[in-house]
């Protein structure tokens, strides 16, 4: 998807190719706080309320931060698992947070671009190379580094994983934590809705394969079983790798499948347990993390005022991870305190996940995510509309 003007936050989305989110800082916080009461934006979002709630899942929580976290404000389907594109992303960041703090990781261990770009399989919307743009390292036509043997410490791979959505950081952390790790650390968060989590490129090759269609037919943990073993594959195999090959295999494929896939085949989670882990950064106890591993999970997902003078002001803390899948899911998850306004001070958690969407319902939702997200977070009218919505 490309870079949209929004609201004062962003809608962090996982690409048009099927893998990419990045962000863009824009318009004024004020901009944010004046959306209009009866916002048509909400339109689209109502309808899929009404006419496929299947389809949409959400978790709207109130958070006082040092406080247990009470009920949520508004749900729906917020038990039923969902594909979760980059929001993954949240989960593996919170597994690197924990084996840095355990000293199994070091932040500072040296990764060459070489090393990180055996996963790149240029299907992330051009997240790779605004990576290393935004890292100052020139890049070839394909958003591949020029010099591989530059080094970087691999705390930089997990800024980039959440700030640019990056796919290779993402699969260059997941190997090195393991699948043992990953999982631990899914049970130790008490994320009951979470399938197995599994590396991005393996889950592109799989679906690019000859017997693609079998993934339809196999458990949660069977595809993630393909998925880890195709993305060794990859990063074994340079000619996995090559421009021409994946460009080829993308044109070869099946509209109709690719849907199926991206809508069901994704590692899948809910918003209850996500909307409960950004609430967790808020501030909330919800016995998820240790102070160390908070501040860490804070400063990456957190990037937002870093970058933006207008949101830094506005909001005196604002984290938030995003993704999307071409082929008709969007999720989003954002933990906000206003600084200003009138609702300064108000602390909100909200996770938001959309499946099974046509190219017009995905281009709509996409263009109208961040203000949904806000106006579910803070005006009434909006979570009564969405009540409204799904009495009917």
């Amino acid at each position: 998807m490309p870079k949209r003007l929004l609201t004062a936050l962003l809608l962090v989305t996982f690409s048009a190719a099927a893998a990419h989110a990045h962000a863009q800082a824009t318009a004024s916080a004020a901009q944010a706080a004046a959306v209009p009461q009866a916002d048509p934006a909400l339109a689209p979002l109502l309808a899929l309320l009404r006419e496929r709630p299947q389809d949409v899942a959400l978790s709207i929580y109130p958070v006082t931060p040092g406080q247990p976290l009470g009920a949520p404000l508004l749900e729906h389907n917020s038990a039923q698992p969902m594909p979760l594109a980059s929001s993954m992303k949240i989960v593996v960041l919170a597994a690197y947070v924990q084996a840095v703090a355990a000293g199994e990781l070091d932040p500072q261990q040296p990764v060459t671009l070489a090393e990180w770009e055996t996963f790149y399989v240029l299907q992330d919307g051009g997240a790779h190379a605004e990576a290393l743009k935004g890292l100052g390292i020139p890049t070839d036509g394909y958003g591949r580094a020029k010099d591989g043997t530059r080094r970087l410490p691999l705390d930089t791979l997990a800024r980039v994983m959440i700030q640019y959505s990056d796919n290779a950081a993402t699969d260059l952390l997941m190997t090195r934590l393991g699948r043992e790790r990953l999982d631990a650390a899914v049970e130790r968060l008490g994320l009951s809705g979470q399938e197995p989590l599994a590396p991005v490129a393996g889950v592109f090759t799989a679906w690019s394969a000859p017997k693609a269609a079998e993934l339809l037919t196999l458990t949660p943990g069977q595809r993630a079983d393909r998925y880890w073993a195709e993305a060794e594959r990859v990063a074994a195999s340079p000619g996995l790798r090559q421009p021409a090959r994946i460009l080829f295999r993308a044109l070869q494929r099946d509209r109709s499948l690719a849907d199926q896939l991206h809508n069901t085949t994704f590692p899948s989670g809910t918003t209850h347990d996500y909307a409960r882990l950004m609430a967790a950064v808020l501030g909330a106890d919800t016995g998820q993390f240790a102070p160390d591993e908070l501040a860490v999970m804070r400063r990456h997902l957190g990037w937002l005022r870093e970058v933006s003078p207008e949101n830094a002001a506005f909001y005196s803390a604002v984290y938030l991870k995003g993704g999307s899948l071409a082929h008709g899911v969007l999720t989003d998850n954002y933990a906000l305190t206003p600084a200003q306004g009138k609702n300064a001070g108000q602390s909100r958690a909200v996770s938001l996940f959309l499946r099974n969407l046509s190219p017009q319902e995905y281009a709509a939702a996409g263009e109208a995510m961040n203000v949904w997200m806000l106006r579910l977070a803070y005006d009434p009218a909006a979570q009564a509309a969405v009540r409204a919505a799904l009495s009917e």
